[in-house]
C-alpha cells in the first residue's frame, strides 16, 4: 500500500460540509484543480495558507469574491461559481474516492486507479461492443476476442491440450486471438476479398481494442455487419478445422459469410416491420403535456445546458400557478459544472427565489434529469461529488409548506428550454424576471392550452 500511496493520493477528494476540516490552500477539494496554492502566481502569506475553506464564506453564506479575486486566477473562479459554499450545519467534511462515481473506494476502482491507460481503453472498447446492434451470439464472440479469453492454440498448450502453439492454418506463427481473426496469411485473403482487394494499413497495423473499435464505428452500416460476421465464421471455420478436421477454403468462406450477411439483414428487417405493426406508432401512443399543478400549489419547472469546450454552464426556471400563469422566471449563468449540477442548481436558485418571494402555495418541482429528482427524493452518498449541493438544497427545502419533486420528460419541459438558453446571452450571472418574455410566449400558451407531443418530438 505505500509503494502505490503516490498513485492513490491524488484520487482523494474532500466533499464540503461545514468546511472547517479542510485547507483552502493545501488540500484538494475543488474537482479539476488537486491543490490550489500550485495555482497561485505569487507566494501566499502564512495566515493566508493555513485557513480553511469556511474561512473564504462570508456571513450571507457567499463566496468572499473581494478576496478570492486577488488570489486566484480566472479559470479557477469561474470554476468556483458553479461550487456550493460549505453549510453552516453539523455535517462535516468527508473524503472520496474520485475513481468511482459514487466516491466510495473499492479493489475493483483501485485497479482501475492503478492500472488506468488499459482499463480506460478496455472501456471504450466494451462500450462499442454494448452498442453495436447485432445477434447476441456474435456480441458474445467479440466479448472473449477483447477479453483475450478465445481458447487458441497459446492457450491450449499453456494447458496441455495441444502439443504446438502454432497457427492450424498457416503453421507458421504462434496463434493468439488476433493472429487467428487477422494477421494470419490465410485469413488476410479472406478479408482481402471482403474488401474487394484493398485491404487499408491500419486495418492490419493497429492494435485488437483499437481494430474492434475502428471498425464497428466505421459509417458503412454493412461493413460493420461483415466485420462482426466474419469474426464469427473465422473462428468457427478454424474450431472446424483443429476439432473435426474439416478444411473451408477462403473463397467458401467469403460466400458464408456473405450469405449470413443477407440473412441477418432480412430477420432484422422483418423484425423491424412486425414491431410496428405491433407498436404501432414508432413515438409510442402515449401523448405528453404540462400538468398544472393543483389549486393551492405552484410548480417550479427546471432545466439546464452545458456549452462549447470549456463547458460553460447554465440553467432557468420558471415558476407557475395552478392556472398556468407565469409568476417568475429565471436564467442563471453558471461556471464550469456537469450536466447534474447545473440541474441541481436550478433546482436551488428556484427554491431561493421562493422562500424569498415568501410564496406560501405547495411546492411542485419538476425536471427531466431523473438522477437528480432521485438524489432529491432519497439522498445520495456524503461522498458523492453532488453532496454538498444536495445538503443545501434539502437544508432551503425545510419550509411549512409541502415540496414534492417528480420527474417529467422534456417535451413536457419545453418552456423552460428558452429560458436556460438565455443563461449564455445575459450580462450579469442571474436575473429575474417578474414578467414573461416575448422570446417565450409561444411555449407558454402551449403549455396553458395543455398542447400534447409525442415523446422524442
Amino acid at each position: 500500500m505505500c509503494k502505490a500511496w503516490p498513485d492513490f493520493f491524488p484520487n482523494i477528494i474532500w466533499r464540503l460540509g461545514d468546511g472547517t476540516s479542510i485547507r483552502f490552500w493545501e488540500d484538494s477539494w475543488l474537482d479539476g484543480f488537486p491543490q490550489l496554492s500550485t495555482h497561485v502566481p505569487h507566494n501566499l502569506l502564512g495566515n493566508e495558507i493555513s485557513k480553511s475553506v469556511a474561512d473564504y464564506v462570508t456571513k450571507e453564506d457567499t463566496w468572499n469574491w473581494d478576496n478570492l479575486h486577488n488570489l486566484l486566477p480566472a479559470n479557477i473562479l469561474d470554476h468556483l461559481r458553479s461550487h456550493v459554499t460549505p453549510i453552516r450545519d453539523p455535517k462535516k467534511d468527508s473524503l472520496a474516492w474520485l475513481v468511482s462515481a459514487n466516491g466510495e473506494f473499492s479493489v475493483k476502482s483501485a485497479y482501475v486507479c492503478l492500472d488506468h491507460n488499459q482499463i480506460e481503453c478496455n472501456q471504450a472498447v466494451f462500450s462499442t461492443i454494448w452498442r453495436w446492434k447485432g445477434p447476441e451470439r456474435i456480441k458474445l464472440r467479440f466479448w472473449k476476442t477483447a477479453h483475450n479469453s478465445l481458447l487458441t492454440n497459446i492457450a491450449r498448450e499453456r494447458r496441455g491440450l495441444a502439443l504446438e502453439n502454432l497457427c492450424p492454418r498457416c503453421h507458421q506463427e504462434p496463434e493468439t486471438g488476433l493472429h487467428a481473426l487477422r494477421d494470419c496469411v490465410v485469413v488476410k485473403n479472406v478479408w482481402s476479398h471482403l474488401a474487394n482487394g484493398g485491404i487499408p494499413p491500419n486495418f492490419i497495423n493497429s492494435n485488437l481494442g483499437t481494430w474492434i473499435v475502428s471498425n464497428l464505428t466505421r459509417r458503412n452500416e454493412n461493413w460493420r455487419l461483415i466485420f462482426a460476421v466474419t469474426i464469427d465464421e473465422l473462428w468457427k471455420a478454424r474450431n472446424a478445422l483443429i476439432f473435426d478436421q474439416h478444411h473451408v477454403n477462403p473463397c467458401g468462406l467469403v460466400v458464408s459469410i456473405k450469405r449470413r450477411c443477407l440473412e441477418i439483414n432480412r430477420a432484422y428487417k422483418e423484425c423491424s416491420t412486425f414491431s410496428s405493426k405491433i407498436l404501432g406508432d414508432p413515438y409510442g401512443s402515449s401523448l405528453i403535456r404540462w400538468q398544472p399543478p393543483p389549486l393551492g400549489s405552484i410548480k417550479l419547472n427546471c432545466d439546464r445546458a452545458v456549452h462549447g469546450v470549456g463547458r460553460k454552464a447554465g440553467c432557468g426556471g420558471i415558476i407557475k400557478d395552478y392556472l398556468g400563469g407565469f409568476i417568475t422566471g429565471f436564467p442563471c449563468k453558471l461556471g464550469q459544472c456537469s450536466i447534474l449540477q447545473a440541474e441541481l442548481w436550478t433546482i436551488f436558485h428556484g427554491l431561493r427565489i421562493i422562500k424569498d418571494k415568501g410564496f406560501k402555495e405547495d411546492i411542485i418541482v419538476e425536471s427531466d434529469s431523473s438522477l437528480a429528482i432521485k438524489f432529491l427524493n432519497e439522498d445520495c452518498n456524503a461522498s458523492h461529488s453532488c453532496a454538498p449541493l444536495i445538503n443545501s438544497i434539502v437544508e432551503l427545502a425545510d419550509m411549512e409548506q409541502d415540496l414534492n419533486c417528480s420527474h417529467i420528460y422534456q417535451e413536457a419541459n419545453q418552456v423552460v428550454d428558452a429560458m436556460t438558453n438565455l443563461s449564455f446571452d445575459i450580462q450579469d450571472k442571474f436575473q429575474i424576471f417578474n414578467n414573461f418574455l416575448h422570446g417565450i410566449v409561444f411555449s407558454l400558451l402551449t403549455d396553458t392550452a395543455a398542447v400534447s407531443f409525442y415523446r422524442n418530438f
